[in-house]
């Protein structure tokens, strides 16, 4: 599939960045030694610890490539609005291969404002990244491999996670946001083959009041082959957008559940719009709405099971009867249950209890509705039934499709997180501003071209962090397998390229 999706952040020199006076520069190498001062490359420290031992508000450590033991950053210096301490991987191999504070990987706790970014976590007993206590935490641009889980958070308001990869957690989720965390944005991340859910979130009354998470983002997240649980597993959010997310392929799971459970009270206010789900024969539902429930919106999704008998949305009865939910302008499985989840009735008997009035059931081959289901392509091919078939209501929210293509492209928006382009194979270059550093791709057989700094370089990375193509300034890439890979555009760090992406038809 051709797809392009801008996701990750260019960093240029850290202090000019931050706008960041008199703040330090620590340096960590597999030459160095804890010993130094780690001020240069050539004094560098050995080990993360010994730089987090010395950090103050504004101070970066930059890690160079090789394999490291984690580090723990509890009960020592703040970072401050503005002056955040940021931990960045300077290359792409920054491995921790070894745990640290109780077998994490990285560990934050009791402090707030603190980066982490660009860092490969592998095989970790407990959590890839844990954060706890912990406000304004940036993790970004991480690879969390073979964890217990790859990303773990809890009581961490203005939270950001985004642009990392979590697979093959072995003992639950790939990103799990706990315990009362507000305003946490969770975008633009990849979570697959974990033993649970590929993202939870699990505020509850027991760890203290309110017990509910208010103000979440979920968003441009890609989420398949994970194992139990849901998709998107969604217990006690108020005000959330749930929104763009692409969900295909998660067994004995629903696509997305909104719960309870052990929160306060039951999802409140919560939007969801333009996700696409494909549930597998082994799933459950498209969309799991369970205990009460109150004022949840369901607009422009593409809600598909391939299960025998579950199908697009089920409600528990409670929710049912009690609850103010909508649900309009999607794409879906002609199967629904109003009394939880142990019934199956058709689409018309649905919108007799006023739900889905515009919907569209799904009677098209897959292959009439996205460009390469094989491939797990799920762009609307021409004429799909798909385009210009969704609501305009969600204007106000929602402005790009889960490629960053502008919405709507047509007279209307497209259902599911990928809008129709209006001009297929265009050699228009895609600008990509000073903050941006990677695109996600996905191909079939396509052609681009990188105009970048003549210092500069770039990698195309598989899912699982594996290097596939390099090249330099200036260069095509003749041929992508199908999938979806990462395209790392890598500068001098003292220079800020200028980069296009050019796909070329």
């Amino acid at each position: 599939m051709k797809q392009i999706r801008l996701v990750l952040s260019l960093w240029c020199t850290l202090a000019s960045c931050m706008c960041i006076s008199h703040a330090t520069n620590y340096h960590v190498s597999m030459n160095g030694n804890d010993n130094n001062d780690g001020l240069s490359l050539s004094k560098s420290l050995r080990t993360i610890q010994a730089a987090t031992d010395r950090v103050r508000a504004g101070d970066s450590v930059l890690v160079y490539n090789g394999n490291y033991t984690g580090f723990d950053h509890r009960d020592k210096e703040n970072g401050q609005s503005g002056k955040p301490i940021v931990y960045f991987a300077k290359g792409n191999q920054v491995v921790i291969s070894t745990g640290y504070y109780r077998n994490n990987g990285i560990n934050i706790e009791n402090n707030d404002y603190i980066h982490i970014v660009g860092f490969k976590i592998k095989k970790m007993i407990r959590e890839g990244i844990r954060a706890v206590y912990a406000n304004h935490i940036t993790i970004r641009l991480n690879e969390c491999d073979s964890c217990y889980r790859g990303i773990f958070t809890g009581y961490t308001d203005d939270i950001l996670v985004e642009q990392n990869i979590c697979t093959r957690s072995h003992g639950e989720h790939g990103i799990y946001i706990s315990n009362n965390s507000d305003r946490a944005v969770v975008r633009h991340n990849s979570c697959s083959y974990n033993k649970a859910s590929g993202i939870q979130f699990n505020p509850d009354l027991s760890s203290g009041a309110p017990g509910y998470s208010e103000d979440a983002v979920i968003t441009h997240n890609i989420v398949f082959e994970n194992k139990r649980g849901a998709g998107l597993n969604l217990q006690g959010l108020s005000r959330a957008i749930v929104a763009n997310n692409l969900i295909y392929n998660n067994h004995e799971a629903s696509g997305i559940t909104l719960f309870h459970g052990d929160a306060s009270k039951g999802c409140t206010d919560v939007r969801v719009y333009h996700n696409t789900i494909l549930v597998p024969s082994d799933g459950r539902w498209g969309i799991h709405i369970i205990d009460d429930a109150e004022r949840i919106e369901l607009l422009n999704n593409v809600i598909l099971n391939l299960h025998a008998w579950k199908g697009a949305i089920a409600l528990q009865k409670n929710s049912y009867i009690q609850k103010n939910i909508s649900s309009d302008f999607n794409y879906v499985s002609d199967k629904f249950c109003e009394t939880d989840d142990g019934c199956s009735k058709s689409l018309a008997f649905w919108q007799s209890l006023g739900y889905d009035l515009h919907s569209l059931k799904a009677t098209d081959p897959l292959n009439a509705v996205f460009q390469n289901i094989s491939m797990n392509d799920f762009r609307p091919v021409d004429n799909s039934p798909l385009i210009d078939a969704g609501s305009n209501a969600v204007s106000t929210v929602i402005t790009d499709d889960l490629n960053s293509l502008a919405r709507p492209q047509g007279k209307g928006f497209d259902p599911g997180s990928f809008e129709k382009q209006a001009i297929s194979g265009s050699t228009d270059p895609i600008r990509l501003d000073k903050k941006s550093r990677e695109l996600l791709l996905g191909a079939a057989a396509m052609q681009a071209k990188i105009v970048s700094h003549p210092r500069s370089s770039w990698s195309l990375l598989d899912m699982n962090g594996q290097t596939v193509q390099r090249g330099g300034p200036e260069n095509e890439i003749p041929f992508c397998p199908s999938g979806i890979f990462l395209l790392s555009i890598l500068p001098d760090s003292e220079v800020t390229p200028t980069l296009y992406f050019v796909v070329i038809p």
